[in-house]
């Protein structure tokens, strides 16, 4: 269960919709990047992430229907919805794709271990999104 606060938390989702890289300037006048992704899982059908500075460029390797493990994130709540945002010690992995045929996956996809803990909630999550999109 995810829930806004201060400690980091740690997601496996899959990603819904893929916002280009835009650039900010800050209040204080610096210039960032920034970009926003949706994500979902059999769980809750939508959740916004938005990546900062040099991780917005993630997006960047991102396909709709991509099953992501994202690590590090900051949660709060913007405009009464729960929100995640990238931190400097975030991290994104692309475990697998409902997009990419069994056995083919290209070089962007980095699979867990058959004996990593989040292998389960990572095939039905697959087996979710394969659902989805013959819907």
């Amino acid at each position: 269960s995810i829930s806004a606060g201060t400690e980091w938390r740690s997601i496996m989702a899959m990603v819904l919709e893929v916002n280009p890289v835009r650039e900010l300037t800050t209040r204080d006048g610096r210039n960032t990047l920034m970009s926003t992704l949706s994500v979902g899982d059999s769980g809750r059908d939508h959740l916004s992430i938005t990546l900062w500075g040099y991780k917005a460029n993630w997006v960047r390797k991102l396909q709709v229907g991509d099953i992501l493990v994202l690590e590090k994130l900051k949660f709060k709540l913007f405009q009464s919805t729960l929100a995640g945002n990238s931190t400097s010690w975030s991290s994104m992995r692309i475990i697998g794709s409902v997009t990419e045929p069994d056995g083919k996956a290209s070089a962007r996809i980095q699979p867990l271990p058959l004996e990593h803990p989040w292998m389960k909630k990572a095939k039905l999550l697959l087996d979710w999104g394969k659902h989805m999109r013959s819907i």
